[in-house]
């Protein structure tokens, strides 16, 4: 009891600290001699995967989680049932401080509504234990699932995700908008798992403590912690580019030709960091986008056509779009108002050629700017135009200016399982050339496709006359759009929650809508012959950017970190930083437009980066200050810097009452035994004193 103990180290087994709980939980000795090599685990738990709700702030204050700054300890309390949930809120309230564990699926706004409201100020934290990716359900569902396989196999992937529950994903969303008074942690794994069995104890003492140490440095709301530089706006960068390549005699986009656009949004929310998959709402989208392009791209005969095209076909991912359409509405907002007050100059090609609008190249965390695969071959190749005031190391977006951009088609939540695809356009204009590319472009569709991916009625024949949030809503004053989606709604059920994971995913659906979008795509530019998309591709790039281990692709790209989670980032002025998933799609849109080169040393992919924040925030680039233009503006969202030494404890036992009462009698028997042998000491003269200091 008097002397600490080491906390786990790196290496230690999860499997171990499972060992030791399930013995406690069963009632047995925490470990005997023979279990030395994990007693740490016995003492504390450090909950390293444990996953933060962080603190947004927008223009009226402050959204999400934190901490007190010296952190929060207290008894954990499971809630395993709602059962449990509504026992709690009919309770006394109890006279101390407690934090709850909640089941993912019970983690509403309505339950949390009900505990903080019964609590009041003992509520000082909560964790939401996790069923992981594949098992997204109720506990019910998911008993009746397990007892119909051995125990040592996952529950069935479609029994789980039938359980989840229709307003799961509206309820997480919320959730993220809810401002919290304590810290909330996700946790999974063999973390989650240890969590559970020493929650299931019973009897004295029995309840684990729960340490929470994540305060955030921002208060106050966006404007304020800009200003006082404890935020960052939300964001980060953009992807765009033209199937066309960067030759000796042309930069496209050219400012003589229309431009036809096939976008989409490229990252995706949540309430934690961490667990963003966003399956449906974003990455198969991004995923029917570039296998669209690569339909084209690997047609000799499509290549071949790309000079005579009446329009330029263009790319767009964009970034931040669940924060008000921060990343598209900046990149139309940067097409229309830019002016260079400089004459525009040369920029030295980047390694990876061509950075953002801001000075952001492609390296950093998560990506190795070595890849062998993408150094730059661009040889004698104009360099890119730039601009110094204001600040843009890659003009090119500007030759979308005045009216190039003719007809954009968005990809929106496609592939949700066993639904219809669904053509949205803004009311009364629901025969837009957009649109009615789109139906031709299904109509032809199934008769190409294998067997496998063939699906009746791909497109239903109805007009949904609403365009979905997004990028579809920051063109539709500039140019004819269209939307593509597996929904009427503006979000798909899951959008926006940790329950939107590959499990609700149809990698066939995903095939048809991206073969729809390619045919329709190339016919607005001009094109002749039908794309189709490679469905092997598809199922690949699905697992590529929703599985927790990394791909051989990713590996190769010089992406080191998980595509697991597509969370929103920040926008870092002039950092060489890119997410993972922003640096995995533009390093493989460069590695497959490279082939159009046909090993040309005069010839680069025309793929480039533009920064993504709040067109309603604008950046000093004297004096390096933010400033908000506009507070009503729902893109003004920005995220609180986060201190060093945040991270969560789990200790499997409190201390009795008999503990803590020796406890505080040895400390008092310490301190008179101490100043008993001061007095003693200083009686004994200055010499003596001496004698007992340490050297």
């Amino acid at each position: 009891l008097l002397c600490a103990v080491p906390a786990a180290s790196q290496n230690d087994a999860p499997s171990d600290a499972l060992a030791d709980v399930q013995r406690a939980a069963n009632g047995g000795p925490l470990h005997s001699a023979s279990d030395a090599p994990s007693a740490p685990w016995t003492q504390q738990i450090e909950l390293r995967a444990a996953d933060p709700c962080v603190l947004l702030l927008n223009a009226t204050g402050a959204h999400g989680c934190a901490t007190r700054n010296d952190g929060t300890i207290a008894p954990l309390l499971p809630l395993f049932e709602q059962a449990d949930i509504d026992t709690l809120v009919a309770s006394a309230v109890p006279s101390k401080a407690l934090m709850v564990a909640i089941e993912e699926e019970l983690f509403t706004p309505k339950a949390v509504e009900d505990l903080e409201t019964h609590l009041g100020d003992r509520l000082v934290g909560m964790a939401v234990l996790s069923h992981g990716p594949a098992e997204a359900a109720s506990t019910a569902t998911a008993k009746a699932a397990a007892a119909a396989v051995p125990e040592s196999q996952p529950v069935p992937v479609a029994a789980a995700v039938a359980s989840v529950r229709p307003d799961a994903g509206a309820a997480q969303r919320l959730l993220s908008m809810r401002r919290f008074k304590y810290g909330v942690v996700l946790l999974e794994g063999d973390e989650v798992e240890a969590a559970r069995r020493l929650l299931r104890r019973r009897g004295a003492q029995a309840a684990p403590l729960l340490e929470l140490k994540f305060p955030m440095s921002a208060r106050g709301n966006a404007s304020s912690c800009l200003s006082s530089r404890t935020c960052l706006p939300l964001g980060g960068h953009s992807v765009w580019g033209a199937l066309q390549p960067r030759t000796a005699h042309a930069t496209p986009p050219e400012r003589s030709k229309p431009s036809v656009t096939l976008a989409a949004s490229l990252d995706a929310a949540s309430p934690f960091h961490e667990h963003a998959p966003g399956a449906v709402a974003s990455v198969a989208s991004v995923v029917a986008v570039l296998a669209a392009v690569a339909a084209v791209a690997d047609d000799d005969g499509m290549l071949a056509q790309m000079h005579a095209l009446s329009a330029t076909p263009l790319f767009a991912l964009f970034t931040a779009e669940a924060w008000g359409q921060a990343g598209s509405r900046r990149f139309v907002k940067d097409v229309v108002e830019f002016n260079c007050s400089d004459a525009p100059v040369a920029k030295p090609e980047a390694v990876d050629g061509g950075g953002d609008g801001s000075g952001g190249g492609d390296s950093g965390d998560g990506v190795d700017s070595s890849a062998g695969a993408l150094r730059n071959t661009s040889g004698d190749l104009p360099q890119l135009p730039r601009c110094s005031s204001p600040a843009f190391d890659d003009i090119r977006f500007a030759s979308l200016g005045g009216g190039a951009a003719r007809s954009v088609l968005v990809v929106d939540s496609v592939g949700m399982r066993d639904a219809q695809l669904h053509v949205h356009t803004r009311a009364g204009d629901e025969s837009n050339p957009v649109a009615s590319a789109l139906f031709a472009a299904a109509s032809s569709s199934e008769t190409t496709l294998s067997t496998e991916t063939r699906l009746p009625n791909a497109l239903s024949a109805t007009v949904v006359a609403s365009l979905p949030p997004g990028p579809a809503t920051s063109f539709a004053d500039s140019a004819a759009v269209a939307a593509l989606s597996s929904t009427t709604q503006p979000h798909a059920p899951l959008a926006g929650s940790t329950f939107d994971t590959r499990a609700t995913l149809d990698a066939g659906r995903v095939c048809v809508a991206a073969t729809v979008a390619a045919r329709a795509w190339w016919s607005l530019a001009g094109g002749t012959g039908a794309p189709s998309a490679n469905c092997s591709l598809v199922e690949a790039l699905l697992a590529c950017m929703l599985d927790e281990t990394l791909c051989g692709l990713a590996v190769q790209l010089g992406v080191r970190s998980s595509l697991a989670s597509h969370y929103t980032s920040v926008y870092i002025p002039y950092a060489t930083e890119l997410t993972p998933t922003v640096a995995f799609v533009q390093r493989w849109l460069k590695l497959k437009l490279r082939q159009g080169c046909n090993a040309s040393a005069a010839c680069a992919p025309t793929v480039a980066l533009h920064r993504a924040f709040s067109p309603a925030i604008a950046l000093d680039e004297q004096t390096g200050t933010w400033s908000v233009l506009d507070a009503s503006d729902d893109s003004v969202w920005a995220e609180s810097y986060w201190p060093e030494g945040m991270h969560a404890t789990l200790w499997p036992f409190q201390p009795s009452n008999l503990e803590t009462a020796l406890l505080f009698a040895f400390a008092v028997a310490n301190a008179v035994a101490a100043a008993a042998t001061v007095h003693v000491c200083r009686r004994g003269g200055r010499r003596s004193w001496s004698s007992f200091r340490i050297e």
